[in-house]
Protein backbone atom coordinates (compact mmCIF):
# COMPACT_ATOMS: atom_id res chain seq x y z
CA UNK A 1 0.00 0.00 0.00
CA UNK A 2 1.04 3.53 -0.76
CA UNK A 3 0.06 6.61 1.20
CA UNK A 4 0.49 10.24 -0.72
CA UNK A 5 -0.45 13.15 1.57
CA UNK A 6 -1.40 16.28 -0.59
CA UNK A 7 -1.85 18.62 2.32
CA UNK A 8 -4.81 19.17 4.61
CA UNK A 9 -6.76 16.44 5.08
CA UNK A 10 -6.16 15.26 1.30
CA UNK A 11 -4.62 11.29 0.98
CA UNK A 12 -3.93 9.22 -2.01
CA UNK A 13 -4.42 5.60 -0.59
CA UNK A 14 -3.32 3.04 -3.55
CA UNK A 15 -3.56 -0.74 -2.64
CA UNK A 16 -0.57 -3.65 -3.77
CA UNK A 17 -3.21 -4.15 -6.90
CA UNK A 18 -3.52 -0.41 -8.03
CA UNK A 19 -7.04 0.88 -6.19
CA UNK A 20 -6.65 4.23 -5.68
CA UNK A 21 -8.56 5.78 -3.18
CA UNK A 22 -8.45 9.90 -2.50
CA UNK A 23 -9.99 11.09 0.45
CA UNK A 24 -11.24 14.79 1.03
CA UNK A 25 -9.75 16.55 -1.91
CA UNK A 26 -9.56 20.01 -1.12
CA UNK A 27 -10.12 23.68 -3.22
CA UNK A 28 -8.03 26.42 -3.39
CA UNK A 29 -6.84 27.00 -0.07
CA UNK A 30 -2.74 27.57 -0.82
CA UNK A 31 -1.52 24.13 -1.53
CA UNK A 32 -0.55 22.86 -4.88
CA UNK A 33 -3.66 20.76 -6.99
CA UNK A 34 -2.36 18.07 -7.87
CA UNK A 35 -3.55 15.92 -10.69
CA UNK A 36 -5.24 13.01 -9.64
CA UNK A 37 -6.79 9.88 -11.32
CA UNK A 38 -8.66 7.95 -8.77
CA UNK A 39 -11.48 4.92 -8.92
CA UNK A 40 -12.96 6.06 -5.78
CA UNK A 41 -13.46 9.81 -4.09
CA UNK A 42 -14.51 9.89 -0.23
CA UNK A 43 -15.98 12.88 1.40
CA UNK A 44 -16.22 13.29 4.96
CA UNK A 45 -17.66 16.48 5.28
CA UNK A 46 -19.25 19.18 3.08
CA UNK A 47 -16.59 21.70 3.13
CA UNK A 48 -14.94 23.34 0.16
CA UNK A 49 -11.28 22.00 2.19
CA UNK A 50 -13.12 18.62 1.81
CA UNK A 51 -15.14 18.02 -1.25
CA UNK A 52 -13.51 19.34 -3.99
CA UNK A 53 -14.33 16.05 -6.41
CA UNK A 54 -14.17 18.30 -9.66
CA UNK A 55 -10.49 17.73 -9.12
CA UNK A 56 -10.42 13.80 -9.76
CA UNK A 57 -10.17 13.15 -13.19
CA UNK A 58 -11.80 10.68 -15.07
CA UNK A 59 -15.10 9.13 -13.60
CA UNK A 60 -14.39 8.03 -10.29
CA UNK A 61 -17.29 6.62 -8.11
CA UNK A 62 -18.22 9.64 -5.17
CA UNK A 63 -18.74 8.36 -1.94
CA UNK A 64 -19.90 11.21 0.78
CA UNK A 65 -19.99 10.94 4.53
CA UNK A 66 -22.99 13.11 4.13
CA UNK A 67 -26.74 12.97 2.08
CA UNK A 68 -26.19 15.67 -0.94
CA UNK A 69 -27.37 18.97 0.66
CA UNK A 70 -28.51 17.59 3.92
CA UNK A 71 -27.11 17.67 7.45
CA UNK A 72 -28.05 13.97 8.07
CA UNK A 73 -25.33 11.03 7.56
CA UNK A 74 -25.45 8.68 4.62
CA UNK A 75 -24.66 5.16 4.92
CA UNK A 76 -21.29 4.17 3.16
CA UNK A 77 -20.76 0.53 2.85
CA UNK A 78 -18.96 -0.31 -0.32
CA UNK A 79 -16.48 -2.93 -1.92
CA UNK A 80 -14.58 -1.40 -5.07
CA UNK A 81 -12.15 -4.43 -6.29
CA UNK A 82 -10.32 -4.96 -3.08
CA UNK A 83 -10.96 -2.55 -0.97
CA UNK A 84 -14.23 -2.21 1.58
CA UNK A 85 -14.88 1.31 2.27
CA UNK A 86 -17.31 2.18 5.10
CA UNK A 87 -18.38 5.34 7.08
CA UNK A 88 -18.55 6.18 10.76
CA UNK A 89 -20.62 8.92 11.85
CA UNK A 90 -18.92 11.85 13.77
CA UNK A 91 -19.51 15.33 15.71
CA UNK A 92 -16.78 17.56 14.65
CA UNK A 93 -15.88 20.75 16.55
CA UNK A 94 -19.13 20.72 18.91
CA UNK A 95 -21.51 18.33 20.98
CA UNK A 96 -23.97 15.86 19.76
CA UNK A 97 -27.18 17.28 19.05
CA UNK A 98 -26.42 20.73 19.72
CA UNK A 99 -27.15 23.57 17.31
CA UNK A 100 -23.16 24.03 17.14
CA UNK A 101 -22.12 20.82 15.94
CA UNK A 102 -20.60 20.13 12.95
CA UNK A 103 -21.33 16.56 11.42
CA UNK A 104 -18.43 14.73 9.14
CA UNK A 105 -17.40 11.03 8.70
CA UNK A 106 -14.93 9.30 9.39
CA UNK A 107 -14.36 6.97 5.88
CA UNK A 108 -12.94 4.07 6.60
CA UNK A 109 -11.68 0.97 4.47
CA UNK A 110 -10.49 -2.39 4.92
CA UNK A 111 -7.66 -3.45 2.45
CA UNK A 112 -7.22 -7.47 0.66
CA UNK A 113 -3.52 -8.25 0.49
CA UNK A 114 -0.22 -7.40 2.07
CA UNK A 115 1.65 -3.64 2.12
CA UNK A 116 4.78 -3.64 1.13
CA UNK A 117 7.06 -1.19 -0.43
CA UNK A 118 10.45 -0.43 -1.89
CA UNK A 119 12.48 1.61 0.22
CA UNK A 120 14.47 4.63 -1.14
CA UNK A 121 17.92 3.03 0.50
CA UNK A 122 17.94 -0.83 1.73
CA UNK A 123 18.59 0.53 5.48
CA UNK A 124 15.37 2.84 5.56
CA UNK A 125 11.79 0.50 5.55
CA UNK A 126 10.37 3.97 5.05
CA UNK A 127 10.12 6.27 2.20
CA UNK A 128 9.23 9.88 2.02
CA UNK A 129 9.75 12.29 -1.05
CA UNK A 130 8.93 15.25 -1.61
CA UNK A 131 10.59 18.17 -4.08
CA UNK A 132 10.47 22.10 -3.92
CA UNK A 133 7.98 22.12 -6.20
CA UNK A 134 5.69 19.56 -4.48
CA UNK A 135 4.00 19.70 -1.22
CA UNK A 136 3.76 15.80 -1.53
CA UNK A 137 4.66 13.16 0.62
CA UNK A 138 4.86 9.58 0.09
CA UNK A 139 4.70 7.23 2.49
CA UNK A 140 5.61 3.19 2.36
CA UNK A 141 6.59 1.32 5.35
CA UNK A 142 6.25 -2.79 5.55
Amino acid sequence: MEIKWFGHSFFQLTSSSGTVIITDPFGPMGFRLPEVWPHVVTVGREHGNHNNVELAKGKPVILRGLKEGKDEWETVNYTFRDVLIYNIPVHQRGFADTYRSLKGSALSSRWTGSASCTPATSASPTTKTSSSSSDTWTFCSR
